[in-house]
């Protein structure tokens, strides 16, 4: 079963010193196609870099999980949008559907 639908992981909570560091997301939301609310996090890079990444997680994981490459992209300068797929931490709907 977990092939088809893996466990949902729970978002943990930023902490103090990467906010710090990195300063706190713009929390977002989007409706699918299908009318699903995602759940993502935005952060406006205060160094004008001219460009934009969004981040996805891969299977059975959730944002959170790459917050690791977060300082490749931010130290370029680039404004990074982070979401939760379907049916993977704060989204909506199951994987499967």
């Amino acid at each position: 079963s977990l092939i088809i639908t893996p466990r949902r992981k729970v978002n943990e909570q930023l902490s103090a010193s990467f906010m710090a560091t990195y300063g706190r997301p713009i929390d977002f939301s989007v409706k699918s196609f299908d009318d699903l609310t995602l759940a993502g996090w935005y952060f406006d890079n205060p160094v004008e870099g001219d460009c934009g990444v969004v981040i996805a997680h891969g299977w059975g994981s959730n944002r959170f999980g790459m917050l690791k490459f977060f300082p490749l992209v931010w130290e370029r300068g680039c404004d990074i949008a982070m979401y939760d797929q379907r049916g993977m931490g704060e989204s909506e709907g199951e994987y499967a559907e």
